[in-house]
């Protein structure tokens, strides 16, 4: 759960107390903590899952169950007008992308068509926070990088987020829909197991020592990554679509500004769940079995400072700490 209701959560109540906010992808691991946070704002929620309702499913939550790439699915949600859609769905596998771009294309890239269409036709006019990634940046050189860096997507994924973001701008600057972009870095934490191996890589490396098994490193194991807790990304969303004055047309890196190499990382996964366990977990370096996609050896974190500026969000884990809430997430 999140460690505490703070300044910034309460300053959040008049935004959301009352609205109604649909959340696409809501059984997944963005939506699943947006739905926990937007209960306690007292918000109207209309949650949109491929899958049926999990556990934590709340009676007072509206659940539908259906494929966004079909516009059946949308007209669903919004038989009546939403104050805010946190659009969360979409196939987040870069090699699946890679291997059936086609299909890619009709999870990650149809579904926001569907949405903008459906709400010009309307005439609604809700703001939409659109979950991206920072990996649009491609190859990026420099170490710590900004809203500034050039578009270069390398792989089929990334490609289609920009496509998604490209159509979301598009439509923004006809003044048809109001939104934002929010470009990811890693995200990890407490929250639904992702069905992907090249997703929650470290979500996968806490559970993995847990049970006591050693963790493995691709060589070379000095790549980087911004490892950034999902009740702070969750924050990040909420604080956007309150703060739509500001961010409304605008694409914003949502990270620490930390780096950690895969090395760094799984050694502080080791010596967290070893502190806890009282037990040793072993770190070994190997060589990929199968060829790893070019965006594996990115080496960039997020300067967030944009997004600070316009909303006043911070993140309030560093990895360590992190990595702590999840053994109490599960203890």
């Amino acid at each position: 759960m999140f460690r505490t209701i703070d300044s910034q959560f309460t300053d959040l109540l008049p935004a959301y107390r009352g609205k109604t906010v649909l959340i696409t992808g809501a059984a997944g691991f963005i939506g699943t903590r947006l739905r926990s946070l937007l209960r306690t704002l007292d918000a109207r929620l209309i949650c949109i899952s491929r899958t049926a309702p999990p556990a934590t499913h709340a009676g007072g939550e509206t659940w539908i169950r259906g494929d966004l790439s079909e516009r059946a699915s949308w007209e669903s949600a919004l038989k009546h007008p939403v104050d805010v859609v946190f659009h969360c769905a979409a196939q987040t596998s870069a090699y699946a992308a890679d291997s059936a771009p086609v299909e890619d294309l009709r999870l990650n890239v149809v579904p926001i068509v569907h949405l903008l269409e459906l709400c010009h036709q309307k005439k609604f006019s809700p703001f939409i926070v659109l979950a991206s990634t920072i990996t649009i940046a491609g190859l990026a050189q420099a170490q710590l990088i900004d809203e500034s860096v050039p578009d270069a997507p390398v792989t089929v994924y990334d490609l289609h987020k920009l496509f998604a973001e490209q159509y979301l701008r598009s439509y923004i600057a006809r003044s048809i829909a109001r939104g934002t972009c929010m470009r990811l870095a890693n995200v990890y934490g407490p929250g639904p197991k992702s069905g992907k191996e090249d997703r929650g890589v470290l979500n996968q490396m806490v559970r993995r020592a847990q049970q006591g098994n050693t963790l493995t490193v691709y060589k070379p194991g000095t790549f980087v990554r911004d490892y950034v807790h999902i009740d702070d990304v969750a924050m990040a969303f909420l604080h956007a679509a309150a703060n739509a004055d500001a961010t409304n047309g605008q694409h914003y890196l949502i990270g620490t500004g930390t780096g950690h190499t895969l090395i760094e990382a799984a050694s502080l996964v080791a010596e967290v769940v070893g502190k806890k366990s009282g037990t040793t977990v072993s770190v070994e370096m190997v060589t990929p079995q199968h060829p790893q996609s070019p965006i594996e050896s990115r080496c960039y974190t997020a300067d967030c400072s944009r997004f600070i500026r316009a909303t006043g969000w911070q993140h309030t884990f560093d990895l360590a700490q992190g990595i702590e809430s999840m053994l109490e997430d599960i203890a």
